[in-house]
């Protein structure tokens, strides 16, 4: 099946720009052409003008309505002899009722775009000293916005400030790449520095005193030209009191789909928005899909046809040559094919889509397919492939999160030669028996296990992470992986208590059975990467020593036992 290119076809500007935080609103140098509704999205297929041409030639790739329309054309030939209203007239109303159909699917397409383009998101006013709801639609670049938490962000937006004292923010890219895991995210160090923030404030009155900051900082951000690689975002970041501009990276911004987690809320300006942001670029025009049974419904109308066309060649020859007709062989071929044309029904491909629309309905209302966390009933947005539900014939999965949802828990671990647990929690016990193993190794009353190697083992859990601590004292990171060996750390009783930026470093305050804290002061953190496989952090010691602790993949940290 063809398919046909969305007059929504992405117009992304093609140059770098600048833009520039002014009390006046933001300037963009050069300048663009300014639209009504800069950061309007539109998915639809049909444009009022379009939807009838567009509609007619996706509909004329099935070769059963090519058909009809030829025998409708030739029945209004007048040496054929046959009645051309019912067939001329079937004809039409077959095609404008697939036509409807196809309009109204596309109608909740643009219901669906309604939906999205209308949300609503605070825009900082810089004359009125205030955040306003404004729709998504009517955002444009350079407005300074705050998101919050569990909210998407509505464009391509460099955050500069962000409710954690850290400048630290997470993000949810399931929207984008299907991953349910969090990214970590930090704002530009150069602009959260200059921030004057007082978190004892509330909520609103802090917003409003950071924005002013921002706007009087006279921030000015160099934009390169929008692009589709969403693992790459090379921009710059200059302001009065540093002039000379610094580089800003894809781990400093907030793109368009993706929602905020973990943080109460951030502030940021908007750089990419409508038809340039990073999801918009990677999208493509809805396609006008077809199942496996019409393409197989389409060969067999091709068949039909042949065999239907060579009877009708056979009777021309036998009236011409055993009759001694003198009628022209293919006027004879022509009046042959109108009158056996009702071997393939009309009505064969309208019953089709109405069985499609009745189908799609029925998912749409059924009460087993409603999602009490969202409080939503299931979409069909195409009926067209309705049919294709269940027909799995492959599962093609990169890693077991996908097929587990990504709930990881704590089940058993291996300290020198003995092997504490199961963690898990019984039918009985909210704590498995692995727990009270190790504490009691902990508290060298277990002669099986040495002490300093079961705290040693369980403090590099506590340390080695990149995991915070939400307001109501729940473990929140970028993996489930993370938090579950945090979590595990944390049951036996070395409990991570507190993590806070200071100056360069981030402190870990780790906690020891209820009656000893310890600090620990994380310069450098190593992140985990598919190469090396494993993530490391060096802390500081106050002797003016360090240490390096590494978690990883089993066949990475033996090696690293043997020859580090």
């Amino acid at each position: 099946m063809a398919k046909i290119a969305s007059t929504s076809t992405m117009s992304a500007s093609t140059r770098a720009c600048r833009l520039r935080l002014t009390r006046k609103g933001a300037s963009i140098t050069p300048e663009r052409v300014s639209k009504k509704e800069p950061n309007a999205i539109r998915t639809t297929l049909f444009t009022p003008l379009s939807w009838l041409p567009k509609s007619l030639y996706l509909q004329f790739h099935r070769a059963a309505n090519v058909y009809f329309l030829s025998i409708a054309a030739i029945s209004t030939i007048p040496f054929v002899r046959a009645k051309w209203q019912p067939k001329v007239f079937l004809v039409i109303f077959i095609l404008l009722a697939q036509a409807c159909k196809d309009l109204y699917e596309d109608l909740k397409r643009r219901r669906d775009d309604q939906a999205e383009n209308t949300r609503i998101v605070g825009r900082f006013n810089a004359r009125q000293s205030s955040f306003q709801e404004t729709r998504w639609c009517e955002i444009d670049a350079g407005s300074l916005l705050v998101v919050e938490r569990g909210s998407p962000f509505p464009a391509d937006t460099l955050v500069l400030a962000s409710a954690d004292s850290t400048g630290m923010f997470y993000v949810g890219t399931k929207s984008m790449d299907g991953e349910t895991n969090l990214k970590e995210r930090q704002a530009p160090s150069p602009v959260h520095e200059l921030l004057n923030d007082n978190d004892r404030m509330d909520d609103e009155r802090r917003q409003v005193s950071i924005a002013n900051q921002l706007v009087d900082l006279g921030l000015e951000v160099g934009l390169e030209a929008p692009n589709a690689n969403v693992m790459e975002m090379n921009c710059t970041v200059a302001a009065k009191n540093f002039p000379q501009p610094s580089g800003v990276s894809k781990h400093n911004f907030g793109l368009r789909g993706c929602e905020l987690q973990n943080t109460a809320w951030v502030i940021g300006i908007a750089c990419y928005v409508g038809d340039d942001t990073k999801v918009r670029l990677n999208s493509f025009p809805p396609p006008s899909k077809s199942s496996e049974l019409e393409r197989f419904l389409n060969n067999c109308v091709l068949c039909i046809l042949a065999v239907l066309v060579a009877i009708s060649i056979y009777f021309a020859l036998a009236s011409e040559f055993f009759l001694a007709d003198s009628t022209p062989f293919y006027k004879i071929f022509l009046m042959y094919l109108v009158i056996l044309y009702p071997v393939l029904p009309m009505t064969l491909y309208i019953t089709f889509e109405i069985l499609h629309l009745i189908i799609g309905f029925q998912i749409e209302m059924d009460p087993l397919m409603y999602d009490e966390d969202t409080e939503a009933n299931a979409k069909a947005r195409n009926t067209s492939v309705v049919e294709e539900l269940g027909q799995v014939d492959f599962v093609f999965s990169d890693k077991t999160g996908t097929l587990t949802a990504n709930e990881m828990r704590f089940a058993f671990c291996c300290v020198g030669k003995a092997t504490l647990g199961p963690f898990l929690p019984g039918s009985d016990s909210e704590d498995g028996p692995g727990v009270e193993q190790a504490q009691s190794a902990l508290e060298g009353k277990s002669g099986q296990h040495r002490s300093g190697e079961v705290r040693a083992f369980f403090e590099a859990l506590a340390v080695c992470h990149t995991v915070k601590i939400d307001e109501d004292g729940t473990y929140q990171g970028e993996s489930p992986d993370e938090v579950a060996l945090v979590q595990a750390a944390s049951n036996v009783g070395i409990v991570l208590e507190r993590r806070e930026a200071v100056g360069n470093s981030v402190v870990h305050r780790v906690c020891y059975g209820g009656d000893r804290a310890e600090d620990h002061n994380i310069t450098h953190v190593l992140g985990f990467t598919s190469d090396r496989a494993r993530m490391s952090v060096i802390a500081a010691r106050s002797d003016g020593s360090a240490v390096l602790t590494t978690k990883g993949a089993d066949s990475i940290m033996a090696g690293l036992l043997k020859d580090p």
